[in-house]
């Protein structure tokens, strides 16, 4: 089961604080921008992506679909997503180890 005293949420963090963040973490759930994704695949973190629904032209979507049909990430759909389904992916997520590592 997932040990909710190993997550912690900020408000923001600055340069160094999240180069300490993605240095510590064993799964990143972030928003679909190419920034960062692009910071995830670089450090080779497993993640969830969650597109902002708002985005221009929908292009965050877009680099989810993308990212996730690389087998890089999953994607969760922002338009159908609820606590409990949010929950469940991060749990069956963190142990399954061989989807955790083909993430990489």
């Amino acid at each position: 089961s997932l040990d909710i005293r190993e997550y912690h949420l900020y408000a923001f963090l600055n340069e160094d604080q999240m180069k300490a963040a993605y240095s510590m973490a064993d799964l990143v759930i972030s928003r679909a921008s190419s920034t960062n994704i692009f910071e995830i695949a670089m450090l080779g973190k497993p993640s969830i992506l969650i597109a902002l629904p708002t985005s221009a032209a929908g292009h965050q979507l877009k680099n989810a679909e993308i990212y996730e049909e690389a087998k890089a990430c999953i994607n969760l759909n922002p338009f159908n997503l609820n606590p409990n389904k949010f929950y469940q992916t991060i749990t069956d997520l963190m142990v399954d180890e061989a989807r955790l590592k083909e993430m990489f």
